[in-house]
């Protein structure tokens, strides 16, 4: 497990933690042979870690090019209504299936934005209730 190579990184965690792969058990123990003391100079730790690093920018980019390729961006408006994706979790005390219950729960109003991504919302049916926060991921608009 510790000398496979990561997709990512091009190298395995022994690598990247001691700058080189541990030699294999069949390389250590075959007949007669001793195993060398230190075997060729592997790379400086600092250079090592400058390949990887750019091996994970390169990653990076190409994950966000796929996940890209479906996403659609959305920015409901304050005062619009949405409907909040719920989560929630199965019970076998109370009898409840999580599996059976509904995905989405609303409609709720956006009451104002927090940050870039996160939104108040509040429920036109219980106006006395507190206020819920959501991210925008969790969010779809409503249709009546």
């Amino acid at each position: 497990m510790n000398t496979a190579q990561h997709e990512s990184t091009q190298a395995s965690a022994a690598e990247i933690n001691f700058g080189r792969n541990p030699a294999a058990p069949q390389q250590i123990r075959s007949e007669g042979a001793v195993p060398e003391e230190h075997p060729a100079t592997p790379p400086a730790i600092t250079e090592l870690w400058t390949e990887i690093k750019g091996h994970l920018t390169a990653a990076a980019k190409q994950q966000k090019k796929y996940y890209d390729l479906r996403r659609r961006p959305w920015k409901p408006k304050v005062g619009e209504k949405v409907m909040k994706r719920d989560q929630p979790l199965s019970s076998a005390a109370d009898n409840y299936a999580q599996k059976l219950a509904p995905k989405f729960s609303g409609p709720y109003i956006i009451a104002k934005y927090i940050s870039t991504n996160t939104v108040k919302l509040s429920n036109p049916e219980r106006p006395d209730k507190q206020q819920a926060h959501a991210h925008l991921q969790d969010l779809k608009p409503f249709t009546a």
